[in-house]
């Protein structure tokens, strides 16, 4: 399975074009997405912010001249830090006559600030996840000996490699320090959501179905207590393959998941007062309840919406943000 590539866009001083600099006025709850600059393919994939109270959207980050296409230049999976002050995401370009670069960015949520976070080799690392102080960042990555590898902000210096294996699709380190991921289970080998407990904690799996389906792209809400994800689940023979996607919620490893609602297929965040979740559709963002029920649209936009991060509720000094 491919696995979703985490990319930011890189400062003035870099050579890359900067975003407006508008003061963040520190009020939370906007959404970041990536999408493609226009609906002609192939186009950048870049960031946006949107506010849901207004419906007001603001382009973050924007390629340098000369980047035309999806593959020249892409920023992507996006993650808030948990007090909402940091955008951390993946940048991935390869525009004509520049050198290759490859990492995890970092910049506050109005486009300010923008820093190279991590310099990465390659790209074959899942979207990036936030420690609950902030200070570090998490990165399974896909090579042939997979680990969970834990990045300082600071510095960008790798602190500890995790033999934790993962096969991409979705992962998410919540306030209790938990990390949720996918792995394969069963005889069948089917994708389900584990949560591990570093460093060397148990790993229980938390999604459990008599179905044929595959479980990807768990988020936990902002409690810690509850996992949203897609699951995938077969609608015909193994030789036909169609999938039918839905998003469950389970806050309970021992009970049955609960399903809220059919979608695409699609990356949920759970909303800042953990009430709702925010999922892409085919031509925008909607929104659907905790309980479940008809989903309410927060955009309607001109390009498909790929990966989306809620900023979060808490507004505590963070020691990334201050950081030079």
């Amino acid at each position: 399975m491919r696995r979703t590539i985490l990319l930011i866009a890189l400062s003035g001083c870099l050579g890359l074009a900067s975003p407006a600099a508008a003061t963040f006025p520190g009020a939370p709850g906007v959404l970041a997405f990536s999408a493609q600059t226009s609906a002609t393919s192939p186009a950048p994939v870049v960031l946006w912010r949107l506010n849901p109270k207004n419906g007001r959207v603001r382009q973050l980050t924007r390629p340098l001249l000369g980047c035309r296409a999806r593959d020249e230049w892409s920023d992507s999976s996006p993650d808030f830090s948990p007090n909402g002050r940091v955008l951390a995401f993946f940048h991935v370009d390869e525009c004509p006559g520049w050198k290759r670069r490859v990492g995890i960015w970092s910049m506050r949520p109005d486009g300010a600030r923008l820093r190279r976070v991590i310099a990465l080799r390659f790209t074959d690392y899942f979207e990036p996840m936030f420690s609950p102080d902030g200070r570090r960042i998490a990165l399974f990555d896909g090579t042939s000996d997979p680990e969970l590898n834990i990045f300082r902000v600071r510095d960008g210096d790798l602190l500890d490699r995790l033999p934790v294996y993962s096969v991409g699709v979705g992962g998410d380190w919540n306030v209790r320090g938990r990390f949720a991921f996918v792995s394969t289970s069963g005889r069948d080998a089917l994708d389900r959501i584990h949560v591990f407990v570093p460093p060397a904690g148990p790993t229980k799996q938390w999604s459990q179905t008599g179905l044929y389906a595959f479980d990807w792209y768990p988020d936990w809400s902002p409690t810690g207590r509850s996992i949203v994800f897609l699951r995938a689940a077969s609608l015909g023979d193994s030789e036909r393959l169609r999938l039918r996607y839905d998003l469950w919620l389970v806050s309970d490893p021992r009970e049955a998941a609960r399903r809220l609602t059919r979608v695409r297929r699609t990356r949920p965040v759970f909303s800042p007062t953990g009430r709702t979740i925010a999922f892409a559709t085919p031509d925008g963002i909607a929104s659907v309840s905790t309980r479940g029920g008809r989903p309410r649209r927060l955009l309607r936009w001109r390009t498909p919406v790929n990966e989306i991060a809620w900023q979060p509720r808490s507004q505590r000094r963070d020691p990334v943000a201050t950081a030079r």
